[in-house]
């Protein structure tokens, strides 16, 4: 419980949380949407998930390789309100054609990737390590573990989501998620800025 009182540790939980809810819903939705509703194939469909999933481990290298934990926050809220955009025209412009639309859940899977990836592992440690507390390793157990949760309850919230309100309403849970975290991560930026510059020479 001590370990949730830490700033920005209970925001980055619930954050990680939604991501990882939207990445596992994501895999799941996407080539069932792809062939029940839009009327694509299931080779079509599978190269489309694969797509995304290259998108997605490259979103992890990418932030991995790039971030400071001083700026990484900022990083990861530009990083999602470019998914959050991408994963909008998305939805809106579904009917302009397969290219068009691995293209954009490419750009999907990679801005939900290096956020989830650097903010549930590398950047926790360092959180847990700002004013001298040396709690790593728990701050990314809880992170993890919460964010864990998110893959746990994803298929039954899909299922759910789509026989009670149909397949469009998934478009609209996943924006409401992505946006909700975008809002915990800048709550945990300004919570923890002060502290992650005065101690910028460490490195993720």
């Amino acid at each position: 419980m001590e370990i949730w009182t830490l700033p920005g540790v209970s925001d980055l939980s619930i954050a990680v949380f939604s991501l990882r809810l939207v990445r596992s819903a994501i895999v799941f939705w996407v080539p069932n949407f792809f062939v029940q509703k839009v009327g694509y194939d299931t080779y079509k469909a599978q190269v489309a998930l694969s797509i995304y999933k290259i998108g997605h481990l490259f979103g992890c290298i990418g932030l991995g390789w790039m971030a400071r934990k001083e700026t990484v926050l900022i990083q990861s809220l530009i990083l999602l309100g470019i998914g959050t955009l991408g994963f909008v025209i998305f939805w809106l412009t579904i009917s302009w054609g397969f290219l068009w639309s691995i293209n954009l859940l490419a750009m999907v899977g990679f801005a939900i990737g290096g956020p989830t990836a650097a903010l549930s592992a590398s950047f926790a440690v360092s959180l847990g390590e700002l004013d001298g507390w040396k709690s790593g390793g728990a701050v990314v157990g809880v992170v993890s573990g919460f964010g864990g949760f998110g893959e746990v309850f994803e298929r039954a919230v899909v299922t759910f989501v789509i026989e009670t309100y149909g397949w469009n309403s998934m478009f609209i849970l996943l924006t409401n998620l992505l946006c909700f975290s975008a809002f915990l991560v800048n709550r945990a930026h300004f919570a923890t800025s002060n502290k992650l510059m005065n101690g910028r020479q460490y490195v993720i």
